[in-house]
């Protein structure tokens, strides 16, 4: 009878929680109020990403340190998240000029290098590419206009060439 009775309290608290597990008025999954439904995501920045392009790609080595010193300070006062390199020619890959985009009102001013002033209205792109940080390389993006995910561009060769003034010769 000892032994009924060391078991009745326990096997009257395995009834409670077997009859409080099949209550209905209790939600089985509790709902957490704290944590938002949906993260607002954050925007594109590849700020990161094309200082390495110009560190170890476009400008690397002792001969273009001053002009690497000069995009990353341009760099530095551009208050946008994006940019953008110009490449010249998509067999050499030579940095040409680093461009700042506003992605909001799709505004490409140039920051530094040889270029056209602004390529908001250009349309005469070559291709777009993407900057790899494993392999140090561009590769070639399937795309036919600008967005957010567009590392560089490259423009025809003949929108590069500064048009030569005509000499006109006055003979006296």
């Amino acid at each position: 009878q000892s032994t009924w009775a060391a078991r009745r309290p326990r096997a009257q608290a395995l009834e409670r929680l077997g009859a409080r597990r099949l209550r209905t008025d209790v939600p089985i999954v509790k709902e957490d109020t704290r944590t938002p439904l949906r993260v607002q995501p954050k925007r594109l920045d590849n700020r990161g990403k094309i200082r390495n392009a110009l560190q170890h790609r476009c400008l690397a080595g002792l001969s273009a340190r001053a002009d690497l010193c000069a995009a990353l300070d341009a760099m530095d006062s551009w208050t946008g998240a994006n940019f953008l390199l110009l490449l010249g020619g998509a067999a050499q890959m030579a940095y040409r000029a680093l461009y700042g985009f506003d992605v909001d009102s799709g505004e490409i001013t140039r920051l530094h290098g040889t270029g056209p002033a602004s390529l908001t209205d250009f349309k005469a792109f070559g291709g777009f590419y993407k900057y790899e940080t494993g392999s140090r390389s561009f590769s070639v993006l399937a795309i036919q206009q600008l967005g957010p995910t567009v590392d560089a561009v490259d423009i025809d060769e003949e929108f590069l060439r500064r048009k030569k003034q005509r000499r006109v010769f006055v003979q006296a």
